[in-house]
């Protein structure tokens, strides 16, 4: 037991709550995903570049996710245990990333970035030992089964 970065499954597993569709406010349009001053669906839910006045801002100020977690889209990108490599096609059921690799994956989206980054499945990875203002994690319990 102890506590970790999340898998990049589990994170989008607790981030979703079930839903399908690409935010927790809802799916997001194809117009204007790349520079639009504002997204109604990611307004109510995300700090994005259209909405966060080229800053992060202080958690929960956004409507939460149906599990109640704030700021799982936009403000700041959330980094996951899982190592980036390409994930295999098909249906997958909590895939883990490699045990090695150059490049840790991160989740969710940033206040920098354009509204398309902010939704569920999008991925992005990074060097583990960069460190910069757009950058953040999120940190889950491992629980004994027994």
């Amino acid at each position: 037991t102890g506590y970790r970065l999340p898998t990049s499954a589990e994170w989008e597993f607790a981030a979703r709550g079930g839903s399908p569709e690409a935010t927790s406010a809802g799916a997001l349009s194809s117009n204007g995903l790349d520079c639009e001053p504002s997204n109604q669906v990611l307004d109510e839910v995300a700090w994005f570049g259209g909405n966060s006045g080229g800053r992060a801002h202080r958690i929960a100020l956004k409507r939460p996710t149906s599990h109640g977690l704030h700021d799982v889209l936009g403000n700041v990108w959330e980094w996951t245990h899982d190592w980036d490599s390409e994930l295999p096609p098909g249906e997958l059921i909590d895939p883990s990333g490699p045990s090695t690799g150059i490049q840790r994956t991160n989740r969710g989206g940033g206040w920098e970035y354009r509204a398309r980054y902010s939704r569920f499945g999008q991925r992005s990875s990074d060097d583990p030992l960069l460190r910069c203002w757009g950058l953040g994690f999120r940190i889950v319990q491992t629980l004994n089964a027994g």
